[in-house]
């Protein structure tokens, strides 16, 4: 993986962390000012705690299997709600 791939990635992290329609946007904001840490290190670290929690952590296996459940699940009713959706 070259440098350019990794500020490729890094690039888009930060478009969709400082998108304003997010629900996130406003919550990062303040935690951002508070803490004067960029939203994006904070994500980085987030999933950084995340991951090794997820390797060693207690229930991990849940949290793992709830991630694995809940995003899809999400999705599918996100499709099946927008009112693109192909009738057949």
């Amino acid at each position: 993986m070259s440098f350019d791939s990794i500020n490729l990635y890094r690039s888009s992290i930060e478009n969709i962390l400082n998108d304003k329609s997010q629900v996130w946007h406003p919550c990062l904001c303040i935690v951002e000012q508070k803490c004067g840490i960029s939203k994006t290190n904070m994500f980085l670290v987030v999933c950084f705690l995340l991951v090794i929690y997820l390797m060693f952590g207690m229930g991990a296996a849940l949290l793992c299997n709830l991630i694995g459940f809940i995003y899809p699940a999400c999705q599918t009713v996100k499709t099946m709600c927008s009112p693109n959706l192909a009738k057949n």
